[in-house]
């Protein structure tokens, strides 16, 4: 497995990056403007082969949640995500759930809910 150590500002220029390289391909390729998605400070992207992430910029943090349908998908009931922000700071889990989970979201059961597979900050 391999870390990498990201600072926000790295990320949000990476994503900035992308999405200028995006709009330029846009004039090619129309039918792939649903990939990339600014929503405020949410960045959202997914590929159409099951993919999808969100990643929230908001003061000094960034926080990530992907989820990848073809493997480990997590329901996140509330007492889910409580324990898999159990070590994450109070303002980080108040990001996380009214912003970056939101795009995330799954109808399980009829019950709307966000489905990740991974999230860190």
């Amino acid at each position: 497995m391999f870390i990498y150590n990201y600072t926000k500002k790295q990320l949000q220029k990476g994503c900035i990056r992308a999405s200028i390289a995006h709009a330029i391909m846009m004039n090619s390729y129309p039918e792939l403007s649903f990939e990339q998605l600014w929503d405020g400070f949410n960045y959202s992207i997914q590929d159409g082969e099951g993919t999808r992430g969100t990643l929230s910029f908001y003061n000094n943090y960034c926080v990530i949640a992907i989820r990848h349908d073809h493997g480990r998908v997590i329901q996140c009931k509330q007492e889910i995500l409580n324990q898999l922000f159990k070590d994450f700071p109070n303002e980080i889990i108040e990001l996380a759930q009214s912003e970056t989970l939101q795009y995330l979201l799954e109808n399980v059961d009829g019950n709307i809910t966000p489905a990740i597979s991974i999230a860190c900050w």
